[in-house]
């Protein structure tokens, strides 16, 4: 069995999906969203779920299942912040804080966005129905000029840009008038 959390803009997971022998579930982001609304929601549940290994069908007194699962989650919010305005259990936050991954936002890692644009150009540029084949060149200050950039919207707006460089663009060198 498999529970994967996605992590939309806030604190509270956009999606889940639950697989278990050949069977899938996803549960959206109104299901999810009494787990995450602070105090006095299922963060208790989710906990005894998480420590138990035990799942009980809705409306049920007895009858658990024993179930052996992997959680991932991830967002984009500080939970040890939420912890501390008693918005996330703090026993939770230390059971589902085995392993932590910090993936800082793009403009805190420059050096990446010229190997990404690289990427992305040459993923949309052999994409069938692009013409795009001799490839797609950036301009020094065009390089530069992305690079500056604050990518408020993260890898997910430079990986648009990218794309719409290559599907609207006339010239196979994009300079900074073209951004």
């Amino acid at each position: 069995v498999g529970i994967s959390l996605f992590m939309g803009g806030g604190s509270t997971p956009s999606s889940a999906v639950v697989q278990t022998a050949g069977q899938a579930w996803r549960l959206d982001r109104q299901h999810l969203q009494r787990a995450f609304d602070g105090p006095g929601s299922m963060q208790g549940l989710l906990l005894r779920f998480l420590e138990t290994g035990e799942l009980q069908k809705v409306g049920a007194f007895s009858d658990s299942k024993p179930v052996n699962v992997r959680v991932i989650t991830a967002t984009n919010r500080r939970l040890r912040d939420l912890v501390s305005q008693g918005l996330f259990r703090e026993d939770l936050f230390y059971r589902i804080n085995v392993i932590q991954l910090v993936v800082p936002p793009l403009r805190e890692r420059k050096e990446d966005i010229p190997l990404l644009v690289e990427h992305f150009a040459r993923q949309y540029g052999t994409a069938p129905g692009s013409n795009r084949r001799g490839g797609l060149q950036f301009s020094p200050e065009a390089s530069a000029a992305l690079v500056d950039y604050p990518w408020p919207g993260n890898v997910r707006e430079l990986r648009n840009v990218v794309e719409r460089l290559v599907v609207n663009g006339r010239s196979n060198v994009v300079g900074v008038q073209e951004l």
